[in-house]
């Protein structure tokens, strides 16, 4: 990671401490800032660090927005493709966003 993806690191971290103080870790800014910091991590290859980080990102939009919104929908599929890049199954990978979001994997 170069010294300035250590900087943009830095104040993602910096800033979802600050939503999270300010608004709790139930909001959108807070999620967007998981999901911000997660998509980083997987630039750079740092993939078990992200994971954890876009798993929270998706759970709050989902309850927050509903699995149906747009944004929850995109962080699905950036889940997905982390999972993927992680060396994960398609039935893995499928398992996994059906208990994260079963309401969009219908029987």
């Amino acid at each position: 990671m170069s010294r300035k993806e250590d900087e943009i690191l830095s104040g993602l971290r910096r800033a979802m401490a600050l939503d999270e103080q300010s608004h709790g870790q139930d909001n959108s800014d807070f999620a967007r800032d998981l999901k911000n910091l997660a998509q980083l991590l997987k630039d750079n290859n740092r993939l078990e660090e992200a994971e954890p980080l876009m798993r929270q990102a998706l759970l709050n939009y989902r309850t927050r927005l509903g699995v149906q919104h747009q944004t929850s929908q995109t962080v699905l599929v950036i889940y997905a493709e982390l999972l993927q890049a992680m060396g994960r199954s398609e039935e893995q990978i499928h398992a996994m966003l059906r208990e994260l979001a079963p309401e969009a994997f219908p029987k």
